[in-house]
């Protein structure tokens, strides 16, 4: 007999889950409950095993893994105790239970249409072919897919990454699931789209009473989301309660340590975590947290440490609780430095500098051209960080590329003032790779960009040899010291290597040939916020220390606010608003500006809640609106915008019809 459900009662329950490799134990005892209708945040960095919950929750754990102990009940069903092939699992999967993986493009196939992905979902839980289709289109119509009854037909490459993640989200929603459980899913979008993905699970949440596990390492989304918040490392629970009191009043070192890593702003160094999330096979004794815990004592590496109720309410697993054996020190950062724009000459000018692709849509198609890069002016001076921002899309990593001559400019031109000048668009592919001993790029996936089949040692040594250069080995050695990787380690290959290590090669690879400039493309949007603030550290050290001049592309504002001397937004190819840091996030002109800054998340729970970005997405590049092309999603255009702004002004230059009184309401 099936004993009845009190109000009172969370929709799942897990209950010291313990889960094992051979030979390692990976989840130990988790236990946290998921209640009704609310939505819990899973956090913590990469291989805590937060995503490895999530699958123990679907039974889809990889081959090798095992459930060695632990419950998680849904209602009266425990799931944990289920045969491999329990029918009842089936139900559950995509059923009781949805999940947004993620990344969209790789858990979305290629091969079929997005709508035949969404109608094999609901297949599979019982409804025929013409149900199935036409829940497939109500399904894609409530997460708000642009004209969805010709998407419900598109594949999955010809979507944004937005629609691809509303998709994802549809199909996760088609069998009208009790919880769904979101996996990382806006770590990939921009700060407008993210915005936009956020409020409609919100509203789907509100609107079908459904739960939410949340996962992810983005702070500022679990202040904007979650009720509750559990913080995992290493396989355990080290801290859980309201949310609130999670991020207000952290108890667990770790805690601590996460949320002082979060870019605030300020122009210093950030209360980086030092070292990394150990393997599981080295797991520590007693706190697992301990080696890298900058209040720990002999203590804590003696026994498991249990978790105890704390002072703000919540739960943490740490001596300082309850009976103070451990005295806890609060995490400190350096000292502002404050945003002082450096002078001198540009060590490097860009004018009129357009980059425009030809593609047709068939063998006898007209040709069609993508502008996606339009009559971009910009200077960069010694030692600077000039920030280039702007939704995906909008050009950004194109004008690095050109800029660096990756892609061949089709218009404009790029000087560069050294040891002389050079003007970059007229070298030959011999001139271009003297100059990229100057000139530099860090690539914003560090997995993809370091040849799997390539010793770190070869990865650095690589553009030195390409250039002639001598004492590779010596430099290679100095390079690796230099990003704080030790040379001891050059021998091995990339896979054995963390993300935030894997960066750190990336830039040992740019520096090597000790450059002057470097383009940053997204260096460290892949990173957990620990590891980014150990790399943000590191490139603020070496800027100090070298005189580097960065051009440092992101999507990430938070970021752009702490590293960056000046500001350049781009929209649809062009920049339209440019100024010092300080002036454009504390004036923005442009209401693209001012809609990109309205996105930013904070990480106080009780910040309002930010509005809405402008409806609609980027303009197609192959078919830009006549005049302003931001005018489209614009509050404020009339008809003056039908006419295309120049950029105006001297240190805060603006391209809008509306400078004058949009200044005038700023001030």
């Amino acid at each position: 007999m099936t004993r009845p459900i009190r109000m009172a009662e969370p929709l799942l329950s897990l209950d010291a889950l313990s889960v094992g490799f051979p030979g390692v134990m990976a989840l130990r005892d988790v236990s946290f409950d998921i209640p009704r209708g609310k939505t819990v945040a899973l956090v913590g960095e990469s291989g805590c095993g937060k995503s490895l919950t999530a699958r123990s929750l679907l039974r889809i754990l990889p081959q090798e893994a095992r459930i060695t102990g632990g419950a998680m009940r849904l209602g009266a069903l425990d799931i944990a105790a289920l045969p491999e092939r329990d029918p009842r699992l089936a139900r559950i999967r995509g059923g009781a239970i949805g999940m947004i993986y993620q990344e969209p493009m790789t858990a979305l196939s290629g091969f079929y249409t997005i709508g035949n992905q969404i109608e094999e979902t609901v297949i599979q839980h019982g409804a025929s072919r013409t149900e199935a289709r036409a829940r497939a289109l109500e399904m894609l119509r409530a997460v708000g897919m642009p004209d969805p009854e010709r998407r419900i037909d598109a594949y999955s490459f010809e979507l944004s990454g937005g629609q691809r993640q509303r998709a994802m989200i549809a199909m996760a929603l088609s069998t009208a699931p009790q919880l769904l459980i979101a996996d990382e899913p806006t770590t990939a979008l921009d700060v407008t789209t993210q915005a936009v993905i956020l409020d409609l699970l919100r509203r789907l949440q509100a609107e079908r009473g459904m739960s939410m596990l949340f996962i992810t390492h983005d702070l500022g989304v679990v202040a904007q989301i979650a009720d509750e918040a559990v913080v995992m490392y290493l396989g355990e629970v080290v801290e859980k309660g309201p949310v609130r009191d999670i991020l207000r009043n952290p108890q667990h070192p770790y805690t601590q340590a996460l949320i002082a890593s979060v870019p605030d702003g300020r122009h210093g160094r950030l209360a980086a975590i030092g070292g990394t999330v150990p393997r599981l096979d080295e797991r520590p004794e007693g706190c697992a947290f301990a080696p890298r815990c900058a209040s720990a004592v002999a203590l804590c590496r003696v026994g498991r440490v249990p978790l105890a109720q704390t002072p703000a309410g919540t739960q943490a697993r740490c001596l300082a609780y309850p009976d103070g054996m451990v005295m806890l020190r609060a995490p400190e950062r350096g000292p502002d430095r404050g945003q002082t724009r450096p002078g001198g000459d540009p060590v490097l000018s860009v004018r009129g500098l357009s980059k425009s692709f030809r593609s047709a849509r068939g063998m006898f198609a007209r040709p069609r051209f993508a502008h996606a890069v339009a009559d971009v002016d910009l200077d960069l001076r010694a030692g600077e960080t000039l920030a280039l921002v702007g939704e995906s899309g909008c050009g950004k990593t194109t004008l690095g590329r050109a800029i660096l001559g990756l892609h061949a400019p089709s218009a404009g031109s790029v000087t560069l003032r050294l040891d002389g000048e050079v003007e970059l668009t007229t070298l030959d592919p011999a001139g271009m790779r003297q100059v990229w001993r100057d000139l530099r790029m860090v690539f914003q996936d560090p997995v993809s960009s370091l040849n799997a089949r390539m010793t770190v040692f070869d990865i650095v040594a690589d553009p030195l040899r390409r250039s002639g250069a001598r004492d590779v080995t010596a430099r290679v050695y100095d390079a690796l010291a230099h990003v704080g990787l030790d040379p001891e380690l050059a021998n091995r290959y990339p896979h054995a290597f963390s993300g935030g290590q894997r960066q750190r090669i990336g830039i040992a690879r740019a520096l090597v040939t000790e450059p002057r400039i470097v383009v940053l493309d997204e260096p460290v949007s892949a990173l957990d916020v620990s590891v980014q603030a150990q790399v943000l550290n590191l490139l603020g050290d070496l800027q100090a220390r070298l005189g580097l001049a960065y051009l440092f592309i992101s999507h990430d504002l938070n970021v752009v606010a702490s590293v960056a001397h000046r500001v350049a937004v781009m929209y649809a190819g062009r920049i339209v608003e440019e100024a010092p840091a300080d002036t454009l996030f504390g004036a923005p002109r442009h209401p693209y500006t001012r809609a990109l800054l309205s996105a930013r998340l904070s990480i106080d729970p009780d910040a309002p809640r930010a509005p809405l970005p402008p409806a609609g997405g980027a303009p197609d590049p192959a078919d830009l609106p006549q005049g302003c092309a931001f005018a489209p999603r614009c509050p404020l255009a009339d008809a003056g915008c039908a006419t295309r702004p120049g950029l105006q002004g001297g240190a805060h230059r603006v391209a809008c019809h509306k400078t004058e009184s949009l200044h005038a309401s700023a001030s």
